[in-house]
């Protein structure tokens, strides 16, 4: 399963449009690097082999439902496969709700993860930029795919139901 988002940026300037825009807003695109005005949509893809296929999509609305809680539904929705379930997702979405929701589906979450999510090693609050910072590169393993090189290091926590939740840290280019 692929989860993303996509701003569908309004392309005429509002002095020359003939009908207002329903629903649109100013929504941050990353392939800007700007705030546009127009509609953002969550969308979730799933791919078998080499085929990808649409799944579920949803305009995101600022007053309605977050970004999070689509994804949430967009996942709990995938239908329970025998094969080994992969979440592939940008890292704007592995929240705590994300990751819970597909915990419970039991699929593997694949991500980037923004430096200022909080991770618990050992029972201490930390940021992933403060935990990476005490990882060597002993520790970790290297992993290429394609042309980029990754360092992964394996972070598991242990839950209060017995299970066991692991953490892939991915750090490219040779930070650590």
């Amino acid at each position: 399963m692929i989860l993303d988002d996509t701003v569908c940026e309004k392309t005429k300037p509002s002095s020359q449009a003939t009908h207002t825009m329903q629903g649109a807003s100013f929504q941050h695109s990353h392939l800007k690097g700007r705030h546009v005005y127009g509609h953002a949509v969550v969308q979730a893809l799933l791919r078998s082999g080499d085929q990808v296929y649409p799944f579920a999509m949803e305009r995101y609305d600022p007053e309605g439902k977050s970004k999070i809680a689509l994804a949430c539904e967009m996942i709990q929705a995938v239908p329970m496969s025998t094969c080994r379930t992969y979440v592939l997702m940008d890292s704007w979405y592995p929240s705590s709700s994300v990751l819970q929701t597909s915990a419970e589906r039991g699929f593997h979450v694949i991500s980037g993860l923004k430096t200022n999510r909080i991770f618990y090693p050992q029972g201490i609050r930390q940021s992933l930029k403060s935990f990476a910072s005490y990882i060597s590169k002993s520790d970790t393993d290297l992993v290429t795919i394609g042309s980029s090189a990754y360092r992964v290091y394996r972070y598991e926590k242990a839950q209060s139901l017995g299970k066991r939740r692991t953490a892939a840290v991915l750090e490219r280019g040779g930070r650590f």
